[in-house]
């Protein structure tokens, strides 16, 4: 099959051209510990891997990207303290912090959600949600844990 020997060749020139910039592109994306702007991440951070409080007035789980940013404390059950949970270190350590929004994006949002400038309305929502918590976490720092 023409079709199939000519995707091989394109698949082979790929890993041809990934084999010669890997370590590059591993060292780019790769952080120490004492490198500027690491943090611990979890490594593996999906859907899959955080167990949330039950939430009211969110919608449907089809809802849009508008509603999902606009969620808040004010739409949270009162869970006696309890907070949402992150399972399955088995990957953490040092890396940089949108790494792991990077792969909760890719494994845990819709292609759709994604599409026409969605990924972008989505990362803007995650960079305004933490500087309002640091913000907040500087003038108390008990909001911290």
């Amino acid at each position: 099959n023409a079709s199939w020997e000519e995707e091989l060749r394109t698949l082979r020139s790929v890993g041809k051209r990934l084999h010669a910039v890997h370590r590059l592109i591993s060292n780019q994306l790769s952080a120490e510990p004492d490198s500027p702007y690491a943090t611990l991440i979890h490594g593996d951070f999906k859907a899959m891997n955080i167990l949330l409080r039950q939430r009211r007035d969110i919608g449907p789980a089809d809802s849009d990207r508008d509603q999902l940013l606009q969620s808040g404390p004010s739409t949270v059950e009162d869970s006696g303290g309890e907070d949402d949970v992150l399972i399955d270190f088995a990957q953490p350590g040092p890396g940089y912090g949108m790494s792991d929004v990077a792969f909760l994006l890719v494994h845990s949002v819709a292609p759709e959600t994604l599409a026409s400038g969605g990924e972008e309305e989505l990362v803007r929502g995650y960079v305004c949600a933490l500087r309002s918590f640091l913000a907040k976490s500087i003038q108390d720092p008990s909001r911290m844990t």
